[in-house]
């Protein structure tokens, strides 16, 4: 963290059934040598330092994403991750802050994971603040966990991003789960979120995703992560 040995690649996100960029995901790996560069492991190591290791580190890979974006040719919209603690320190916004001022040009997006959801006061505030400060608002892995619909109504996002089980072989599954994914993105839709069908491998689970009424999709079919000069 101190000497920032950190970078980020940048997978698209496309709009359905054009596959037209819509925005990117920020993906940060370490870059130290005799350290994972996988974030996971990464974060693993800081938690072992406490979360305010942690958090520091998530702070890190964000600000990382948007030096690198800020100058790019076009104004990219981008969707920054979080990781848990940092909801659980008053820094997050300040960090957010920072970022918009230091970026003005570039659309910013909070990724959070859906089990925030479980706390639907504190997220109906959070996305009052983001939106004070032109940051939009997506819910990571809906459906990992619990499909909280009631939870996400009091604090509907900009964007909902499906958990890839939905996802993958939906163009093969059983009319049963077809109507379930159906109905949920409708859901979705009618709270005026954009729903984001995650890890699409194939033209047939994007087209199938498109069927279902996701607005949006990402996956390697559309592109895998890449640095900042190959976008």
């Amino acid at each position: 963290i101190r000497q920032r040995a950190v970078t980020v690649l940048f997978q698209p996100i496309v709009t359905l059934p054009s596959s037209e960029v819509e925005a990117y995901e920020a993906l940060g790996r370490g870059v130290y040598a005799g350290l994972p560069e996988s974030p996971v492991e990464l974060f693993d190591l800081a938690g072992a330092l406490g979360p305010d290791v942690q958090a520091e580190l998530s702070r890190l890979l964000r600000r990382r994403a948007v030096e690198l974006a800020r100058d790019h040719d076009k104004p990219l919209l981008l969707f920054l991750n979080t990781h848990p603690v940092d909801l659980e320190t008053p820094a997050l916004l300040e960090s957010l802050q920072e970022l918009r001022d230091a970026a003005p040009r570039l659309g910013l997006v909070l990724e959070i994971h859906e089990s925030a959801l479980a706390q639907p006061d504190i997220m109906s505030w959070l996305h009052g603040r983001l939106g004070e400060i032109g940051v939009g608002l997506a819910y990571d892995d809906f459906g990992a966990g619990q499909a909280r619909l009631f939870e996400l109504a009091e604090a509907p996002p900009e964007y909902l991003k499906f958990d890839r089980r939905f996802v993958t072989g939906i163009d093969s599954a059983p009319p049963s789960r077809q109507q379930l994914v159906r109905s949920l993105v409708a859901a979705v839709r009618e709270l005026n979120a954009k729903p984001v069908a995650e890890g699409v491998e194939t033209a047939a689970e994007a087209a199938a995703c498109h069927g279902a009424g996701f607005m949006l999709a990402q996956g390697h079919h559309f592109g895998v992560p890449k640095g900042i000069a190959e976008v």
